[in-house]
Parts: C-alpha cells; structure tokens; sequence
C-alpha cells in the first residue's frame, strides 16, 4: 500500500495518509512516554519493596511487581517496534510529498 502511495501522483491521497501516520506516531510517542512512567515508577517501588523486612507481604509485593514490570517492558518492545515503523513510514511519506508538491518544469 505505502508503494502504491508513493508511486502514485496523488497529492491528496499521500497527504491524507502523511497525516495518518504523523498522528499514529504522536500516539504511539504518547504511549510509550505513559509506559515508561509507569515502568520507572514500578522500578522504585520495587527498590522500596526490596528495603523493607523479609516476609509474605513483601514476597508477595515483589512478585506482583515483577509481572508488572515484565508486562510494561513487553508492551514497551512493541509498542516501541510499531513506533520505530510507523515513523519510517512518516519519513518516506514527506519525502514523497516534497516531490509531488514540485511543479514540474
């Protein structure tokens, strides 16, 4: 689809999807700046967790924290995946529509 995009001499439709895209990054940017808050701050807590007296309580906590955290860096790899794509993808499309936005001579 994105070849076709770029092939084509449709300055309309590659601008649609070069906005598509630019919004797609700017969410993807905004969910990975919301999981790696949440990853930072699920690390602190498991350095307090790790202060304080041995027991069920804090086994328990740490373990809960642990699937936390390893859920938020599995979410952190994708979504960190999509956004390495989805801004490559930005990329080619402004590169297009700097050539068909020149008239040609």
């Amino acid at each position: 689809v994105l070849d076709d995009i770029l092939t084509s001499n449709d300055v309309k439709e590659a601008m649609t999807e070069t906005d598509e895209t630019s919004s797609i990054v700017s969410q993807l940017e905004k969910k990975m700046s919301s999981i790696t808050s949440d990853l930072s701050s699920c690390k602190k807590e498991m350095e307090q967790v790790k202060g304080q007296r041995y027991g069920a309580e804090r086994i328990e906590r740490e373990i809960d924290l642990s699937e936390r955290i390893a859920g938020l860096q599995a979410k952190e790899k994708v979504v960190s995946g999509h956004l390495k794509r989805a801004r490559k993808r930005l990329i080619m499309l402004q590169e297009a529509d700097r050539f068909v936005a020149l008239p040609l001579l």
